[in-house]
């Protein structure tokens, strides 16, 4: 398997003297077997000996048993990137070597992520899809990975399994099965699509198109919240990248237009009509990606055309999931970037559909 990439890690000259102290964050996954937490780890840790830029944390030990109380006394069992950057932090850490292992039985992914300390930036990210895993495999992967996160390993071109991605600049283009899509960095942390999904690419990874208006590059809807779930685990099997629906936040910062944002009522404007399709204009129809102007990050169609399903829930008492946006048959209002709504995870609807985030 040929490793996914992104972002290679830079650091500025005057750096390069002093080793820099990492600490070193294997996430916990009950479903990944021991013996490949414990390669993994042991290969970045090596990795970080080894470097003449950093050295492991002197207070590793301490740092995992702070993210450990934290996990025991977050609801979710989870800990986030800020908490873990704020507790590396306290321990003098510069950076967090942050590994997510996750899968089952031989299908194990690895995601790492070097996490600055305070501030939470993630400065370098890699991952590998491994479709049958084995101890010497896994070490094969965890070499790659801290090569390209501790070494000076980089590049701009990566393919995996039954997909392949180029980058260039800001837009990284995939390609799955012969159809062809791009996500928009808005941030270190994260890219986002620079259009909604469409029915080719829905239908080359599902093998089925739900719409009900048909169309190629018409997005595709009439699609609940779990096949959007399952569609970007498949897609992530096919590219070895850990694709998933935006949370809410990341959803209403991209559409605002990140850090270029001007501040517009609607995603790229204060005018709907020419930034998207709504009841005023869209005849009673989806329409086919990128005919309206592009926000400030140059993505499309975050005001109208479909209403886009996020990962979070609507609050803490229900299960009902947020979407956003707007669609074809909402009024102006709905497809403000501030508006709200949610529907059941189960619920398919003509004007309800996803956009990717990575």
């Amino acid at each position: 398997m040929l490793m996914a990439i992104s972002t290679p890690m830079t650091f500025a000259q005057d750096d390069a003297p002093a080793k820099k102290q990492v600490a070193v964050y294997v996430t916990d996954n009950d479903d990944v077997e021991e013996i490949y937490k414990k390669i993994v780890q042991s290969k970045m840790i090596t990795a970080l000996t080894n470097s003449s830029r950093y050295r492991v944390l002197e207070r590793n030990a301490e740092f995992l048993k702070k993210i450990q109380s934290d996990r025991d006394y977050a609801m979710s069992g989870n800990v986030k990137d800020s908490q873990i950057a704020a507790i590396g932090d306290e321990l003098g850490a510069q950076y967090i070597l942050v590994i997510d292992l996750s899968g089952s039985f031989s299908e194990i992914f690895i995601a790492a992520r070097m996490v600055k300390a305070g501030k939470g930036d993630i400065l370098a990210n890699a991952d590998d899809f491994i479709p049958d895993a084995t101890p010497q495999k896994m070490m094969n992967a965890a070499e790659k990975i801290a090569q390209t996160i501790i070494g000076s390993g980089g590049g701009s071109t990566s393919s995996v399994g039954g997909g392949q991605s180029t980058s260039n600049g800001n837009v990284e283009t995939f390609t799955v099965n012969g159809v062809t899509f791009e996500m928009v960095r808005v941030n270190e942390s994260y890219s986002i699509g620079k259009t909604e999904v469409t029915q080719r690419l829905w239908q080359a990874v599902m093998g089925s198109n739900p719409s009900e208006f048909k169309g190629e590059n018409r997005p595709v809807e009439n699609v609940t919240w779990f096949e959007c779930q399952d569609f970007c685990d498949r897609l992530s099997r096919l590219t070895g990248r850990i694709f998933r629906l935006p949370t809410e936040a990341e959803w209403e910062y991209a559409a605002r237009g990140g850090a270029k944002s001007h501040g517009y009522e609607y995603s790229g404007g204060n005018d709907l009509y020419r930034v998207g399709w709504y009841r005023d204009n869209s005849d009673n129809m989806t329409h086919a990606m990128g005919q309206k102007l592009p926000n400030e990050l140059g993505i499309y169609d975050m005001s109208g055309n479909l209403w886009e399903w996020c990962s979070d829930f609507w609050n803490g008492d229900s299960s009902d999931r947020v979407y956003r946006g707007g669609g074809w048959n909402s009024i102006a209002s709905s497809c403000r970037v501030a508006f709200r709504s949610c529907g059941t995870p189960g619920a398919r609807s003509y004007d309800l559909g996803l956009r990717l985030a990575l």
